[in-house]
């Protein structure tokens, strides 16, 4: 049924209850995970300034030691979470990219049977808003998507 799951996570709490749900899929005949994170790109940048060139667009708002520092930590936390898999029976690897969320975990779902994910719990008027991921994955995903909420 599903053997390779793709668990995108940011690290909320609903994200860990996600990792419970996929623990009982090994029954299910799961057998490899891959943890994902994704760096949104767009939190790593900022309007332009008002400058001699008119400063349109945006413009790096982090370092990149500050970058770095951020994709250090979080393949420190997917590491940590594939390791808790794998008691379960699961092999489980884990990956951090950098890019817009939806279009990162809809490319790497190419290599998976099933996305296993936490729905931020915004409500819908912040989903009207803001978006959101889950909505995003579930609406546009070639393969079952499995939301977990809060």
């Amino acid at each position: 049924m599903f053997t390779r799951i793709l668990y995108p996570t940011d690290f909320s709490s609903v994200s860990a209850k996600a990792a419970d749900h996929i623990r009982q899929l090994k029954d299910a005949g799961a057998e490899e995970v891959t943890v994902l994170h994704v760096i949104d790109s767009a939190a790593m940048m900022a309007p332009a300034t008002p400058g001699v060139l008119g400063g349109i667009g945006t413009t790096p708002a982090l370092s990149q030691s500050v970058i770095e520092d951020w994709q250090r930590s979080a393949t420190e936390e997917c590491e940590g979470l594939a390791e808790s898999l794998r008691p379960a029976g699961l092999r489980a690897t884990a990956a951090v990219e950098v890019g817009r969320p939806a279009d990162v975990i809809l490319e790497l779902s190419r290599d998976a049977d099933v996305i296993v994910m936490g729905a931020s719990g915004k409500g819908h008027l912040a989903e009207l808003i803001l978006g959101s991921v889950s909505d995003e994955v579930v609406q546009k995903s070639h393969i079952p998507v499995l939301v977990i909420k809060p």
